[in-house]
């Protein structure tokens, strides 16, 4: 090879080479939904309430799936055991997310404060499915299902007043025009309550998932019409955002929302080996149990029936437990979800 040959030959190695050291790899991958490209997002720490309830199964998803991680969050749980204390605790600043069973003090905390919004579906009554929450009947007294007027009046029991749970038994009475008979109420623990129950100490009390199977399974009685047919689609519980998490923090708000929906679809995928050890884990109880028990229903895209909420309102502004009903601009921020769930495409219930 002659001279000049070699030197154009080595001109375009050099040239080459150069010029692949400076450019910069292309890539075609796309992120996995919900994920964020790693360093894309200012890390962030949040505290997060977690009640011992298996509605609360999508945060625990998140975390151990690493779908928290994706999303540049640090999120610690605060376990409470009571749902009164963590509005206060939200308000305080102590928590920055926080859920639970549609109440009276959701209503009072957005009317006072801006910085408080309900974001998110965190539960509700799907039509025709196994359902999580129960009136029930004591054994002996309800064999055959049914409340009559006879059976309620001076009947005692046991249920949390202005509470989720007494709206829905509200509702049972008005169905079935019992609305002015007569009964005690005392406010017992669940585990009480069944042996309140077996003692025959309490007549009726309503209960979530898990006592709902232990209770039944020990002889007492699911009350008709059942709660899927009673309340369809009634929304029973929501997820509220702090001020960490709105304003000028809504990217945080949206990062959490991706984490926690990707995590209610792998929540809807059902009793599946990974989500029987997930819950196991964190409520304790016995794979057989979770097996058996009725999971709440979870909206994939995290709608929440706003009518349905507003509907409670009303219920307990007629009961004197809203001083000054909030109005819809007040309670909600639905944009958290809707990012989310364009980010996730669309997911069967």
């Amino acid at each position: 090879m002659s001279f000049h040959a070699r030197l154009f030959l080595c001109l375009v190695l050099i040239l080459t080479l150069g010029l692949s050291a400076c450019a910069q790899p292309v890539s075609t991958a796309q992120p996995a939904a919900g994920a964020q490209p790693t360093g894309a997002a200012q890390p962030e720490s949040l505290k997060v309430v977690i009640l011992p309830f298996i509605s609360f199964a999508p945060y625990w998803i998140a975390l151990e799936n690493g779908y928290f991680a994706e999303q540049s969050l640090n999120v610690e749980f605060v376990d409470m055991t009571n749902q009164s204390d963590t509005l206060p605790a939200m308000l305080g600043g102590q928590v920055d997310v926080t859920s639970g069973q549609v109440s009276a003090a959701m209503f009072n905390a957005a009317a006072r404060d801006g910085g408080v919004k309900i974001v998110a579906d965190k539960g509700y009554i799907k039509p025709d499915a196994c359902e999580n929450i129960a009136i029930i009947g004591r054994k002996g007294l309800f064999e055959a299902g049914d409340l009559q007027a006879r059976q309620l009046n001076g009947s005692r029991m046991t249920i949390v007043p202005g509470s989720w749970n007494e709206y829905y038994l509200d509702k049972l009475l008005a169905a079935l025009d019992l609305t002015n008979t007569t009964a005690s109420n005392t406010i017992l623990p669940s585990p009480s309550v069944l042996e309140a129950f077996n003692a025959g100490q309490v007549d009726i009390t309503v209960q979530n998932e898990p006592w709902v199977t232990r209770m039944t399974e020990a002889g007492h009685v699911r009350l008709r019409p059942g709660i899927s047919k009673l309340m369809p689609n009634s929304e029973s519980a929501v997820m509220l955002y702090g001020p960490k998490l709105l304003g000028d923090n809504a990217d945080v708000g949206n990062r959490f929302m991706l984490a926690y929906l990707k995590a209610v679809r792998a929540y809807n995928e059902g009793k599946t080996e990974r989500n029987i050890e997930i819950l196991n884990k964190y409520t304790k109880l016995p794979p057989e149990l979770l097996e058996k028990m009725c999971w709440p229903a979870l909206h994939p895209d995290g709608t929440i029936n706003i009518e349905s909420v507003m509907d409670f309102q009303k219920w307990a502004a007629a009961k004197g437990l809203v001083k000054t009903p909030a109005i819809r601009e007040q309670l909600f921020d639905t944009g958290f979800a809707e990012y989310a769930g364009k980010q996730l495409g669309p997911a069967q219930e």
